[in-house]
């Protein structure tokens, strides 16, 4: 028996009700497209290649895609990249994983950065803070100008507190040093000595000699003469005629630091001098 229709007519109410026809769609090389079910329907199978496509949708849902098997990529200027744009701003992932992107947020979680590699810059197109990928930041500071309304917040400047009744050590030169204060946060200035005491006795007789050899930290030099004839202090080239006479059995007391040496000479030799140095 043979049944024929003048037209095949589909009812989309009732689809399992109409006419079906069975076929196979066949590509340019003989080869069969195949379907896939898909959320409860089936859908045909295509793999796109170089194709442009352009799609417009409101919510385009790409979730299902999982980082361990799938991956989107679309060449531009011969290099992979993953452009998505919405016409004004433009987000790029490279090939490489990174992203060139200006981002805008309220709140902004970047604790999976690591400083061993990461690095920040933050800014505002013309001025940037940079946090380093060791850790560190690029900070320029701007004050107001000498005599101006204060218009910033002051800096904050701390100090290492000290007990004066230790000796404070001492740094190497060229090393960083802290800003000292007493335990009771006033700032200590080398006014008075608080380090050491030196004296000695020295003989000054009528060729110009150092009157003692500098205490390290020197603040303050008294030197004291207890011989019978004036001696005459000063620097190297010092004579009994250019340098400050200190009489038989006076004293002068100076503030004098270690890089500086003082001389004496006198018109008799042998003439005893004591010399005490406070640092």
């Amino acid at each position: 028996m043979n049944l024929s229709l003048e037209r095949l007519l589909a009812d989309p109410t009732a689809i399992t009700d109409s006419p079906l026809v069975g076929s196979y769609i066949v590509g340019v090389g003989n080869n069969v497209i195949h379907e896939t079910e898909f959320s409860g329907e089936y859908a045909l199978d295509v793999n796109l290649r170089n194709a442009s496509i352009t799609v417009t949708a409101t919510d385009l849902d790409i979730r299902d895609l999982d980082s361990a098997s799938d991956s989107v990529a679309a060449v531009q200027s011969g290099t992979w990249s993953v452009q998505i744009d919405d016409g004004a701003d433009t987000l790029e992932i490279n090939a490489d994983g990174s992203i060139n992107s200006v981002v805008t947020a309220t709140d902004l979680d970047i604790r999976d950065l690591t400083h061993v590699s990461d690095s920040i810059k933050v800014g505002d197109g013309t001025d940037f803070l940079a946090v380093n990928a060791d850790g560190s930041i690029n900070v320029q500071f701007t004050s107001d100008a000498d005599g101006a309304a204060l218009t910033k917040n002051p800096l904050h400047v701390g100090s290492a507190a000290f007990d004066q009744a230790s000796v404070w050590a001492a740094v190497d030169a060229g090393d960083a040093a802290s800003l000292a204060s007493d335990l009771y946060r006033r700032v200590l200035i080398n006014d008075a000595p608080n380090i050491a005491v030196a004296s000695e006795a020295t003989t000054i007789g009528t060729t110009a000699a150092v009157v003692a050899t500098a205490l390290a930290g020197r603040t303050r030099l008294m030197v004291q003469n207890s011989g019978d004839k004036s001696i005459f202090v000063g620097p190297a080239a010092v004579t009994t005629a250019s340098g400050i006479e200190i009489s038989k059995g006076g004293t002068l007391s100076l503030e004098l630091g270690e890089a500086v040496d003082l001389y004496a000479i006198s018109t008799a030799a042998g003439q005893d001098v004591r010399v005490m140095q406070l640092a």
